[in-house]
């Protein structure tokens, strides 16, 4: 969608599949509608990526200023808040565990330049006047050279055993925002970077109904510019040659569709034959792909009464399950949020 959208805001001629499913809000008796999707979305601060693509597009970022306890994570014994500041945040950590603070602050520095770098990278990439492929990858192997550099001396830290509870719950604050929980990554990492930064700046609170509002808009912008959006049961097969062939099925029915080039979300289910037998895909396919990581999350939407929540607590909260064990492969915890 956002490819499709900012395609359309170029002036490109674009056409939008969409395999038909669920609306992206729940809705029950009694007026309550919740969002399906319940992860906070990244770069929405200021200064991130997603607000700076939706100003282009000139789309209010529906952004949720009131003030408070944005996150808040709930241990066995004890519950601590994550603020939205370097200095609180170094602060709150260094009073709820046994960890220097200078070293967390060390930390949170590197990971705030690797973010920088990465807000200022997306730019460059979609630069029209700039060689695309070439410079991406130029700015990706920058990218991995200024991380390993900035967190130099860092990662050791997180191997500690005093360290362990407060590693799950930054590994759970990762998966969270990034929705790509690879504990074999590290938390020291150009992705965790990027991902950890959107939650100290705090630039990812949205109302009620503000994340159908930005999809909408969204699609909105395409259909009154040079795009068109089409449902379909299923898009069956992209074949690519001297040019591109996408074959989808709509009630019982198989047609061709022609086209010049084809963006493919990495969830559509026919991902993995496209890419096979182009090693550069391939390798791209198993780094990014959300499917391949062992992670099968559920949301459960409840109705609860006001007088049933404890007074002091966050509205959005992470509750931790592996205790002070090192994280499992599935990363287990709890994301609440009212």
């Amino acid at each position: 969608l956002v490819a499709a959208s900012l395609a359309v805001h170029r002036g490109r001629s674009t056409l939008l599949l969409e395999e038909e499913g669920p609306d992206h809000v729940f809705s029950l008796p009694g007026g309550y509608r919740f969002d399906r999707d319940p992860l906070p979305w990244s770069g929405l601060d200021p200064d991130g990526v997603f607000a700076a693509f939706l100003k282009e597009m000139d789309i209010d970022c529906f952004r949720d200023d009131r003030a408070g306890p944005f996150i808040q994570a709930v241990l066995e014994d004890r519950s601590f808040d994550l603020p939205c500041t370097l200095e609180d945040r170094c602060r709150e950590i260094n009073r709820d565990f046994s960890v220097p603070e200078e070293a967390i602050r060390s930390w949170y520095e590197a990971l705030h330049r690797n973010s920088l770098f990465i807000r200022g990278m997306v730019p460059k990439c979609l630069d029209r006047n700039n060689g695309t492929r070439e410079r991406a990858a130029s700015l990706l192997r920058e990218l991995k050279g200024q991380a390993l550099w900035n967190f130099r001396g860092l990662k050791d830290n997180f191997r500690a055993p005093e360290w362990l509870e407060l590693r799950n719950v930054l590994e759970a604050e990762r998966a969270i925002f990034s929705r790509y929980a690879d504990p074999d990554e590290g938390l020291s990492s150009q992705a965790a970077s990027y991902c950890l930064s959107s939650s100290l700046a705090g630039g990812f609170r949205l109302p009620p109904g503000g994340k159908p509002a930005v999809i909408r808009a969204l699609k909105d912008k395409i259909t009154a510019g040079s795009g068109m959006i089409l449902s379909c049961d299923t898009v069956s097969e992209i074949r690519i040659g001297k040019s591109v062939t996408v074959e989808l099925e709509q009630g019982g029915e198989t047609s061709s569709l022609p086209a010049g080039r084809a963006i493919v979300s990495t969830r559509w289910r026919g991902l993995p034959s496209l890419v096979e037998g182009n090693p550069l895909l391939s390798r791209c396919f198993k780094k990014f792909s959300p499917r391949k990581k062992q992670c099968w999350p559920f949301t459960l939407h409840l109705g609860v009464s006001e007088r049933s929540l404890p007074e002091m607590m966050g509205e959005q909260v992470i509750v931790p399950l592996g205790g002070s064990e090192p994280p499992c492969p599935t990363l287990p915890f709890i994301y609440l949020n009212r």
